[in-house]
């Protein structure tokens, strides 16, 4: 029997998965997920839910797993040596965002964020790791520059890496979207622009999106991680699988973790 694959999953998630569902996303992030984020520049602490993440996973057979870390360097780090040390198979992302005016002291200059991206990839490439590679990982629009996202798109390309990031999770950060990026003609444009959208790209929920957004996902081979349990439980949207698979593009599951 094959393993599962997780296509979107928040390791740094799992001390708190199943609370702190009282309020909806962009509130959700700034109340709960970006102070908590901020605790794994600790790498003791890293590692103690790291390691329960990965055993974890494994234990419910999910043998390969896309994950986002945090804009911790070292710690990100820290989560491929474990899914290493324990036979996963991973896409590890270190998590790049130079916007975050809630937890003021959790985000990264646009230059930090390039900076330790290419540390991230090259300090986990010479690791060698059979299983475990880099994924570049914007977090989402909203909490990325233009400058960052395009940088970010660059990175991806010229090192041929995979991408990870969110999209049209709920209509609060569709509308926010629109706000910070008005020359844009969409969310999923945004990232277009930036050279974000790859056959190697996976965005997850997308809960939101035009059918003219889908044609564009189809034409990029751009995947959707559809994370139905993450959805509900922050009364985000839902996902509608049948148009998206109608459109042809390609879709996974994905845990979300916390929903």
């Amino acid at each position: 029997m094959p393993g599962m694959v997780d296509t979107h999953i928040h390791a740094s998630q799992y001390s708190y998965a199943g609370t702190a569902l009282d309020m909806p996303l962009l509130q959700w992030l700034n109340t709960y997920t970006f102070p908590v984020e901020s605790r794994f520049k600790d790498l003791q602490f890293a590692h103690n839910v790291y390691t329960q993440v990965v055993k974890r996973t494994l234990r419910n057979g999910t043998t390969t797993a896309c994950y986002f870390a945090t804009i911790h360097t070292d710690s990100s780090l820290l989560l491929g040596r474990i899914a290493h040390d324990f036979g996963q198979r991973a896409l590890v992302g270190k998590v790049c965002m130079d916007r975050n005016s809630s937890v003021k002291h959790y985000k990264e200059t646009s230059q930090e964020s390039e900076n330790e991206t290419y540390r991230f990839i090259k300090e986990l490439l010479n690791q060698k790791y059979p299983l475990v590679k880099p994924v570049v990982t914007p977090r989402f629009a909203p909490s990325c520059s233009e400058a960052l996202l395009t940088q970010l798109g660059a990175i991806a390309k010229n090192n041929n890496l995979h991408i990870q990031s969110h999209i049209s999770e709920n209509t609060e950060e569709v509308k926010l979207v629109k706000e910070l990026f008005p020359d844009s003609e969409s969310y999923t444009d945004v990232y277009h622009k930036s050279n974000l959208l790859t056959e190697k790209t996976v965005m997850a929920h997308g809960c939101h999106l035009s059918d003219k957004e889908l044609v564009l996902f189809r034409e990029t081979g751009t995947s959707l991680s559809h994370c139905p349990n993450s959805n509900f439980s922050l009364c985000s949207g839902v996902l509608n699988v049948r148009n998206v698979l109608n459109h042809k593009v390609k879709c996974g599951l994905g845990t979300d973790v916390v929903g």
